[in-house]
C-alpha cells in the first residue's frame, strides 16, 4: 500500500499550496565515510560515546596515506566538531579537506571528496545560521552527486535544501524542491531515504493544512521503514504521525503514538520530543496535576542533553508550554530554560535560536510586569532577529515591544512598534500563511491581534485625522490578511482605490469589532475620514450577531427587530444624519468577523431597515475589487443548476423553472442537472466570456478553504479549484460583473463562515456577488431570483 499512496503523492505534490518543512530537522549525510583503518575504527568508538576518542583517532589518520584517506579523514574529523559544536575547529577541519582534495587527479573521486566536505560545509552553514549559503551549497552538492550517480546523497542534499529554504520562508521555492525529491524516488526501490522523503512529505502536508494527505504520507513512510527493520526511524515517523493527528483532533491517537515514539528510540532528544508533546496534549485538555507530575524528570533529563540543535529546541518547547500554562508558578524554572537554551545557541553561533531564547525570556518578564526588563531583553531579540534576510520572528518581538509600551502608557512609541510589526508582516505575506502547524501557528493568536491591537491604539479619543487615515489602511490590511490565510496562499492582486474615485454618491463604512468596544471609520466623499465607537464588549456584540442571524434564518420576528435597531443604533445611526446631508445613495460596508454572517441591510432604525434608506454593497476589501458601473449592451449569461438529489443532498425541483425565466429575460446558455458537470461547466467558461454566471446548487461556506464547495451533478468544486473554474489564469478578457449562489448556505456552527464566500468571490473574480447565507425555500428563492433579473437585450 505504502508504493501506491508514494505514487499518488507525487502526482499532487507539484499543485499545493506553499509549504511548511521542519526547520530543525537537517537530514545528516553517512555519520562517517569509509576510510582505510589500521587499527582503532572511529565511527565505532563514536557509536560507543567515546567522541574524543574517535577525534584522536581520526586527527593521527589525516596525516596518513594516499590523499583522498586524508581528505576523507578531515571531512569525519569536521563532521564530529560539528556534532560536538566545536564549530571553528570544524571549518578548519573542512578547508584543510578541500585543499587536499583539490589535488587529486582522478575527476569522479576529487568530485565525492569535495562534495562529501561541501555536505559537512552546508550543515555547519545550517548550525550557524547561515541559510542563504546553506541553500546554495545544498543545490550545488545535490548536482554534482546526481552528476555521479549517487542518488541517496542526492537526496540528502536535496531535503536538506528544502529545509534551509523553509527556514528562510522561501515556502514555495523549498514545495519545488520536495516535489524534486518525490519524483527521484518513484519507481527506487526501499530505502532509508524513501522513508525520511515520506516523512517530510507528510510534514508538508500538514504544514499546509492538508492532513489527510499527510497522514497518508506518514503511514506509508512508517510501514518501509518496519518492513526495512529500521532502528531510528520508526519513531521519528511516529512523532510525525502524533503531531498530525493532534491537529485532526484525534487526541487519544497521538497520545499513542507519541508513547510509541518514546518507547522505540534510541535518541534521548526524540524522546524529549514525544514526552513534549504529551505534556502539550495534557495541558490542551487542562490535564494539570498529570502535566505537572511530568514536569520534573523532564526537566531534568533536558540537562543531560548534549549542545545541539535538538537540546535548544526542546528547551525552547518547554519553556513555551510552561509560558502559555499554570504548571508552574516558578518564574526561575521558566527562565532557566530559556537561559540554558540562549547559550547554547550563542555556541552554535544560531542567531534565529539566540533570537527566540532572549525574546520568550522578555515575554516571560512583560507576564509577570517587569516592564523594563522586558523591554531591553525584547530589543535584543529584534537586533538578533533582523539579521536574518527573511526573519518570519522579527515581528513578535516588534508586537511584543508595541505591547510593552501600550503598557507604560508611552501610545507613541507602541503605535510605532506596532506599525512595524505590521510592515513586517507585509514584508512576509507571500510565505507567513503557510508556516508549519508544528510550530502551533495561528492566524487567530498570533497576527490578527497585532492588527487589531494598532487599530485600537489609532482609534484613540486623542486619534488625529492622521490616526484615521492609518487605521483605515490597518483594516484593509487585516481584511486582506484574513483572506491570504483562507486561501494558505498571498496571491490575491492588490489593488487600492480611492471612494472618490468609485462613485460621488457612496460611503465606505469599516466597522471593526474590539474587545471592548465596537469602532467605525467612515469615508465620505471629499471629506475627512470620521470616527465613532460604542462602548460594547465583543460578547455582547457576538451575541446579537448570532441572535440576529438566528432569527433571519428561521423567519422568528420576536426579538428580531430589536436586535436589528441595536446594530443599527452601534453601526450607523451617529453618521445617518450626515449620509441624509451629503446625499449618499450607497454604503459600501467592510464588514469585521461576525458581521459578515448577516445580511446589514437588514439593520433597522425602528422605522425602515437600511436596505430601505440606501443601496448596501459588501466587499471583502477595497483592494480586491474594481468597481465599475455594468454596461447592459451585449451581456452574456451562463446559468447551471440542479433539480435532482445528487450526492446527499436534497432536489431543488423549482430550480428549472427558475433558470428558464432568467433565460427569458436575459437569453443565454444553461446547464441543467446531467450537464451541470465541472467540465463542462469549465469548457463553457473558457469558450466564451460571461459578464453573469447564475449556479443553482447545493454549497456551503465555511472559515476553512477545505470546506468552502459548490455542488456539481458529478462533483463538488472547492474554492482552489475556482480560479481555474472562472479562467483566471488565462486571464479573460472581461471579469464576470455578477455571480450568483442561489442555494447556498453557511457553515451551521462557524462564526466566520462567510468568509468562504468572500473567498468565492474574489476566487471567482466577480465584481459583484449574490449568495443566501442558509438555506432557503426553493419556490420563495425560485420567485426572488425571477424578479431579481431584468429584462436585458439579447447580446449580439
Amino acid at each position: 500500500m505504502a508504493h501506491l499512496q508514494l505514487g499518488l503523492l507525487i502526482a499532487i505534490v507539484i499543485a499545493v499550496n506553499p509549504l511548511a518543512i521542519d526547520p530543525a530537522r537537517s537530514l545528516s549525510p553517512p555519520v562517517l565515510s569509509p576510510i582505510a583503518l589500521e587499527r582503532t575504527d572511529p565511527e565505532i568508538l563514536f557509536n560507543q560515546g567515546r567522541v574524543n576518542d574517535a577525534i584522536a583517532v581520526l586527527k593521527n589518520l589525516t596525516r596518513q596515506g594516499g590523499l583522498a584517506p586524508r581528505a576523507t579523514a578531515w571531512r569525519n574529523l569536521a563532521f564530529l566538531y560539528t556534532k560536538t559544536g566545536q564549530l571553528p575547529l570544524a571549518q578548519d577541519a573542512i578547508n584543510q579537506g578541500l585543499a587536499i582534495a583539490q589535488e587529486v587527479t582522478a575527476q569522479p573521486q576529487q568530485l565525492t571528496l569535495t562534495s562529501d566536505l561541501q555536505a559537512v560545509q552546508a550543515q555547519l552553514y545550517t548550525a550557524t545560521g547561515q541559510l542563504e549559503n546553506a541553500v546554495e551549497l545544498n543545490a550545488a552538492i545535490a548536482a554534482n552527486y546526481k552528476q555521479l550517480g549517487d542518488l541517496e546523497k542526492q537526496l540528502h542534499a536535496t531535503l536538506n535544501q528544502a529545509n534551509a529554504l523553509q527556514s528562510l520562508g522561501l515556502y514555495k521555492q523549498a514545495l519545488k524542491v520536495m516535489a524534486h525529491a518525490t519524483s527521484e524516488l518513484q519507481t527506487g526501490e526501499d530505502s532509508p531515504i524513501k522513508v525520511q522523503v515520506l516523512r517530510q512529505l507528510g510534514d508538508v502536508w500538514r504544514g499546509v493544512g492538508n492532513l489527510q494527505q499527510s497522514q497518508l504520507a506518514l503511514i506509508a513512510s512508517l510501514e518501509i521503514a518496519q518492513e526495512l527493520n529500521l532502528s531510528a526511524e520508526p519513531a521519528e515517523t511516529l512523532v510525525s504521525l502524533a503531531k498530525t493527528s493532534r491537529l485532526q483532533g484525534s487526541v487519544n491517537q497521538a497520545y499513542r503514538y507519541y508513547q510509541q515514539a518514546i518507547k522505540s528510540t534510541p535518541s534521548p532528544t526524540l524522546a524529549i520530543q514525544g514526552r513534549l508533546g504529551q505534556m502539550e496534549l495534557l495541558v490542551d485538555a487542562g490535564e494539570l496535576i498529570t502535566a505537572r507530575k511530568l514536569l520534573p524528570a523532564l526537566i531534568e533529563d533536558l540537562s543531560t542533553l548534549s549542545l545541539s540543535q535538538g537540546s535548544i529546541h526542546s528547551h525552547l518547547a518547554l519553556g513555551r508550554i510552561l509560558i502559555k500554562s499554570d504548571l508552574t508558578p516558578d518564574i526561575t524554572t521558566i527562565s532557566q530554560l530559556f537561559t540554558t537554551a540562549y547559550d547554547q545557541a550563542q555556541q552554535l553561533g544560531d542567531r534565529s535560536a539566540q533570537s527566540t531564547a532572549i525574546g520568550l525570556l522578555g515575554q516571560l518578564y512583560e507576564q509577570h510586569q517587569q516592564y523594563d526588563e522586558a523591554l531591553t531583553l525584547t530589543q535584543q531579540a529584534l537586533v538578533l532577529a533582523q539579521g536574518d534576510l527573511v526573519s518570519p520572528i522579527s515581528y513578535q518581538w516588534q508586537w511584543q515591544l508595541g505591547r510593552i509600551y501600550r503598557d507604560q502608557n508611552n501610545r507613541t512609541e507602541s503605535i510605532r512598534a506596532y506599525r512595524q510589526a505590521v510592515d513586517s508582516l507585509q514584508t512576509l505575506r507571500s510565505d507567513l500563511v503557510a508556516i508549519s502547524a508544528d510550530l502551533q501557528y495561528s492566524f487567530r493568536e498570533e497576527v490578527e491581534p497585532v492588527y487589531r491591537e494598532l487599530v485600537s491604539l489609532l482609534l484613540a479619543p486623542e486619534a488625529t485625522q492622521a490616526d484615521l487615515i492609518q487605521a483605515r489602511e490597518v483594516l484593509e490590511l487585516l481584511q486582506l490578511a484574513e483572506l491570504d490565510n483562507f486561501f494558505r496562499d498571498a496571491c490575491l492582486e492588490v489593488k487600492p482605490v480611492q471612494v472618490d474615485n468609485i462613485d460621488p454618491t457612496a460611503a465606505i463604512i469599516y466597522p471593526i469589532i474590539l474587545d471592548d468596544r465596537v469602532e467605525v471609520v467612515v469615508a465620505l466623499p471629499g471629506r475627512e475620514l470620521i470616527n465613532y465607537s460604542a462602548p460594547i464588549p465583543k460578547a455582547r456584540i457576538e451575541l446579537t450577531i448570532l441572535k440576529l442571524k438566528r432569527n433571519l434564518a428561521s423567519g422568528r420576528t420576536r426579538g428580531l427587530l430589536q436586535d436589528a435597531e441595536n446594530m443599527y443604533d452601534w453601526l450607523i445611526k451617529p453618521i445617518a444624519t450626515e449620509l441624509k446631508t451629503q446625499g449618499i445613495k450607497t454604503l459600501v460596508i467592510i464588514p469585521d468577523g461576525s458581521l459578515r454572517n448577516i445580511p446589514l441591510s437588514a439593520l433597522y432604525d425602528g422605522e425602515k431597515f437600511l436596505i430601505q434608506h440606501h443601496s448596501v454593497v459588501v466587499a471583502p476589501s477595497l483592494q480586491l475589487i474594481e468597481p465599475q458601473a455594468l454596461n447592459n449592451q451585449n451581456v452574456q449569461l451562463l446559468t447551471a443548476g440542479l433539480t435532482e438529489a445528487r450526492q446527499g443532498f436534497s432536489a431543488l425541483p423549482n430550480v428549472g423553472e427558475e433558470l428558464r425565466q432568467i433565460n427569458a429575460k436575459i437569453p443565454g446558455v444553461t446547464l441543467l442537472n446531467q450537464e451541470f458537470t465541472e467540465s463542462r461547466l469549465t469548457q463553457n467558461l473558457q469558450d466564451q466570456n460571461f459578464q453573469i454566471v447564475h449556479l443553482a446548487t447545493h454549497g456551503e461556506f465555511s472559515s476553512q478553504a477545505k470546506d468552502t464547495y459548490l455542488l456539481t451533478w458529478d462533483d463538488r468544486i472547492n474554492i482552489n479549484e475556482l480560479s481555474a473554474l472562472f479562467n483566471q489564469d488565462q486571464k479573460q478578457v472581461e471579469p464576470i460583473e455578477l455571480l450568483v449562489l442561489s442555494a447556498c448556505k453557511t457553515a451551521v456552527g462557524d462564526s466566520r463562515a462567510a468568509l468562504g464566500l468572500a473567498g468565492v468571490a474574489v476566487r471567482a473574480g466577480a465584481r459583484s456577488t449574490l449568495a443566501s447565507l442558509w438555506y432557503v425555500s426553493d419556490e420563495a428563492t425560485s420567485l426572488l431570483m425571477t424578479n431579481f433579473t431584468p429584462t436585458l437585450p439579447p447580446a449580439r
